[in-house]
């Protein structure tokens, strides 16, 4: 009889060596370890903006407020994603010298 001392279950620990696990972990504060859909980052963004635009549409119409609306949106989304970005790019480099400097 083998006697292990601590077992270690390498698939589950690449399994959760994914970027979108990562974020879910860190964005989202999630634990375990969900089944992540796999879809490509078009099908994603597609995905999401399509109830915010069927939203607009039924609050503008295809009016010029639409529009409005639209570009008021994009500018508030561009400002969260330069934000998150730099924070993404702080917390990688942090963790690439954590990875190559610390002991």
């Amino acid at each position: 009889m083998e006697i292990k001392f601590v077992e270690t279950n390498v698939e589950e620990i690449l399994k959760r060596a994914d970027l979108r696990q990562i974020v879910n972990f860190i964005m989202d504060e999630e634990y375990s370890s969900p089944e992540v859909p796999v879809l490509t980052y078009g099908e994603r963004l597609r995905a999401s903006d399509h109830l915010i635009l069927k939203r607009l549409r039924t609050i503008y119409g295809d009016d010029a407020a639409f529009d409005d609306a639209l570009s008021d949106y994009t500018l508030a989304i561009a400002a969260y994603r330069d934000v998150f970005t730099e924070v993404g790019m702080k917390a990688g480099a942090r963790l690439l010298y954590q990875l190559l400097f610390d002991d």
